[in-house]
């Protein structure tokens, strides 16, 4: 669990403290509080796809968040360290739909699973400005499911001039991940 004030830039900054370590995000809860609290849950697995069992290694994903959240970095940039060839046996696919739920705007992603994936999609929202209210993240297998309830910074839903500038990249910015993680 991670519970701090929210910022615009938290649900990014967790991501890529998390990223970092390489750690398999399964399952994560947001949830923004009426006084702007942030409360992040996380089922993760380590980069061998096995759970966690000694302490020390616990306390190092712990202090990697932190020290994420501390550099107050607005946009954490992606880095894609190593091939994932496992990933060629699997059928590249991304969806993105949006829907208008109560005064938000909800994106649905639902995507092949890839090392990064959470990390480039929060990338993309901060830099499109756009505010995460709260989120449910899935992974099933090799394909992700993800709901992300969001606004602009001004907390309007998008228009669809941004829905649609918004759809575009996040298209182009999967298509090229995917390709750089599976490039020989």
């Amino acid at each position: 669990f991670v519970y701090t004030h929210n910022t615009d830039a938290l649900f990014s900054q967790v991501c890529s403290g998390l990223d970092k370590m390489e750690v398999n995000i399964l399952e994560s809860r947001i949830i923004i509080s009426k006084d702007n609290m942030s409360l992040f849950s996380f089922s993760i697995l380590d980069n061998n796809l096995e759970t966690f069992d000694n302490t020390y290694s616990i306390d190092k994903v712990c202090n990697n968040i932190l020290s994420s959240i501390e550099e107050k970095t607005q946009a954490p940039k992606l880095q894609v360290k190593k091939q994932y060839h496992t990933h060629r046996h699997f059928k590249f696919f991304q969806s993105f739909n949006f829907s208008k739920w109560n005064d938000l705007t909800v994106l649905h992603i639902s995507s092949t699973d890839a090392p990064g994936i959470l990390s480039l999609i929060t990338q993309v929202l901060l830099n499109n400005k756009i505010r995460v209210h709260n989120a449910k993240i899935g992974v099933i297998g090799e394909k992700i499911d993800n709901v992300f309830f969001i606004s602009t910074l001004d907390n309007e839903i998008l228009n669809d001039n941004k829905i649609n500038s918004l759809r575009d990249q996040l298209n182009v910015q999967f298509t090229n991940h995917y390709q750089a993680i599976t490039h020989d």
